[in-house]
């Protein structure tokens, strides 16, 4: 591991994360990720930061999927 990412992740301990929005999921969940350190964290829409791992992805990816299928099939029964 480099120094200057060591640093930076003390920084973030120190002083705390400064998150950026990766993605927003269609369920009101969002993928954060810290500018410093690249941590990526999960902060759902009960305010709940969960660490991110690739099993929430997938499920996460997989509600997303069936919302859009979910709303697709709404609007074709408003457009007959």
């Amino acid at each position: 591991m480099n120094v200057a990412l060591k640093a930076k992740r003390i920084y973030c301990k120190v002083r705390g994360h400064k998150y950026a929005i990766v993605k927003t999921y269609h369920t009101h969940a969002r993928q954060l990720k810290c500018e410093n350190c690249e941590k990526k964290v999960l902060k759902e829409e009960n305010g709940h930061v969960i660490p991110f791992s690739l099993r929430l992805h997938d499920a996460y990816k997989e509600l997303e999927r069936y919302h859009l299928k979910k709303q697709k099939r709404r609007q074709m029964v408003t457009l007959k």
